[in-house]
């Protein structure tokens, strides 16, 4: 009787363990996807929040001047990006200039797979760009809209 106590108890834990690793590997899998989500909603919403900032209050000309000093891109080129592809807005903008400098990729090759349905977290993913560095610059933008000039004249000069 003891022994046969002993056989299940033995068998339980063999299995508890066994089983343990799977489950915490299923768990980390579904926080992994959590936050990829949770990134890509973040990353999408933070890109239409600055269109929208630019929107208002007809901030069109100075978030473009705002992409163009934060990037490094010439303002003639971040307008002819605009009037090219107004519905990626300013945000859009800005985030296929981030790309193309950290990838050497042009920028109109982020607009293409962009107009194809994938969001700006996939192809940040895609290309090895953390979407943090995105984030920051698209926070930079909308601080600089919401001073009304200040930050970026005021980094510009220190330059």
């Amino acid at each position: 009787m003891k022994k046969t106590l002993f056989s299940i108890a033995i068998a339980s834990l063999v299995t508890f363990v066994g089983l343990t690793p799977v489950h915490a590997a299923d768990k980390a899998e579904r926080n992994l996807k959590a936050e990829n989500k949770s990134t890509k909603n973040e990353l999408e919403d933070r890109t239409q929040s600055v269109n929208q900032s630019a929107k208002n209050g007809d901030n069109m000309e100075a978030a473009l001047r705002a992409i163009s000093v934060e990037t490094g891109v010439p303002m003639e080129r971040v307008r002819t990006m605009h009037q090219k592809h107004p519905e990626a807005g300013v945000g859009g903008i800005l985030n296929a200039c981030v790309l193309a400098d950290e990838t050497k990729v042009d920028p109109e090759d982020f607009f293409k797979q962009h107009l194809n349905g994938k969001n700006w977290n996939a192809i940040a993913t895609d290309h090895h760009v953390s979407t943090e560095k995105l984030m920051v610059r698209l926070d930079h933008v909308d601080r600089y809209l919401a001073s009304g000039g200040a930050t970026i004249e005021t980094k510009k000069n220190k330059k």
